[in-house]
């Protein structure tokens, strides 16, 4: 039996056809996101990434706002501070007044508050008392006001008057 020869006119009919049916293939495939269900995959995929970003954003707003709310915490302490030391200083400062008007040693002062707007204890009763103090109680009275206690007693005591407000003891 011989052998058969393959048909060059047919072969070249069927690769024609073949190109241009894989031409018409890759067009129609280009109208593929014109299809409403493939456009809304599309879509969504896009809106996913923008909520992954509005999520990490998010969480940065977080935590700025944790930072803010502690940075307000901390504000208002330092207020509470600042109102608790005013409100000390103001009623000092007019125990200061009202020492100012003492005009002998047994007229009885007003106390001033120490640093931490508690009362002091062994705070002096009169000017006289004030003279009548002993070293160890001139340096307690000086550290409750915050005061240096170096020095002679004398100058310590004056610093204590001065302090307290007496203009003439």
């Amino acid at each position: 039996m011989a052998a058969q020869l393959p048909d060059f006119n047919t072969l070249a009919e069927a690769m024609r056809a073949s190109a241009n049916g894989l031409s018409n293939a890759a067009t129609e495939m280009e109208k593929m996101p014109n299809i409403p269900v493939v456009d809304m995959a599309a879509q969504l995929n896009q809106i996913l990434l923008e909520l992954r970003d509005l999520r990490t954003g998010l969480g940065e707003v977080r935590t700025e706002l944790r930072e803010v709310r502690t940075e307000l915490r901390d504000v208002r302490t330092d207020l509470r501070d600042l109102r608790r030391d005013f409100t000390r200083e103001n009623r000092n400062n007019f125990a200061r007044l009202l020492n100012s008007k003492v005009t002998n040693n047994t007229t009885p002062l007003e106390a001033l508050l120490a640093l931490d707007g508690q009362q002091i204890q062994g705070f002096p009763q009169t000017s006289a008392d004030i003279h009548a103090m002993d070293n160890a109680a001139v340096n307690d009275l000086l550290i409750a006001f915050g005061l240096p206690v170096g020095g002679r007693i004398n100058d310590r005591k004056n610093m204590i008057r001065q302090h307290i407000g007496l203009t003439v003891l």
